[in-house]
């Protein structure tokens, strides 16, 4: 009787599905009150367009709100000072090429100062994984079956399979969006060419490792 110890390997690419937009609207002006109105009227202006545009703006959530005070070094014994301030919003949808070029057309067009931020994510991404280990584990199977074919011996059961590797004392682990709000709007201009651009693709793989009794 003996063991053999195996790392099984598997891995896809998955097309990402949903997306993440972020918009920071910003403002630096002499008082806190010319910052603060500027970056509330063009927030407030620019989800009008998205609002008529058939964007579902309750599903828009705020992420930060503020106004500060900032000062600069004009000089090595004067500073100058100034308010800062910023709004940002956060869309989370599935993937959708004409919603981030009709987004960043309103932010053309009207001139609105706002930071664009956009990221892509796989919805289903626990799902894949679950069965990225399925399949890494008959790799594992496999493997040790050819091991120990290789010494005339043959696998007579499973010992242990860790999704982590025991040789390791810890491990990090991320967190992935899951789910996203759909959300519809008519196109405010048109960009055929770039409306048809898919989604970006995420490399997934899992390993496991694997204790064989062999005999």
């Amino acid at each position: 009787m003996g063991v053999i110890e195996v790392r099984g390997c598997a891995s896809r690419t998955v097309r990402c599905d949903i997306m993440k937009i972020e918009l920071n609207f910003h403002a630096s002006e002499d008082t806190a009150d010319k910052a603060s109105n500027k970056v509330m009227h063009e927030c407030e202006d620019f989800l009008g367009v998205l609002k008529n545009g058939g964007i579902d703006v309750s599903k828009i959530s705020i992420m930060k709100d503020s106004v500060c005070r900032m000062t600069s070094r004009i000089s090595n014994y004067e500073e100058k000072e100034y308010y800062e301030a910023q709004r940002v919003i956060e869309i989370d949808s599935e993937y959708d090429m004409e919603m981030i070029n009709s987004i960043r057309t309103v932010i053309d067009q009207r001139k609105v100062q706002a930071n664009f931020h956009a990221d892509f994510y796989v919805s289903n991404m626990d799902e894949i994984s679950q069965e990225l280990f399925c399949e890494a584990l008959k790799d594992a199977r496999i493997q040790a079956e050819k091991m120990a074919a290789a010494i005339d011996r043959k696998i007579t059961g499973l010992v242990k399979a860790d999704k982590n590797d025991p040789r390791k004392s810890s491990c990090t682990l991320l967190d992935y969006l899951s789910s996203g709000e759909v959300l519809c709007q008519d196109s405010i201009e048109s960009f055929e060419n770039t409306n048809m651009l898919s989604a970006a693709c995420e490399r997934m793989s899992e390993n496991i490792y694997t204790t064989w009794e062999v005999e």
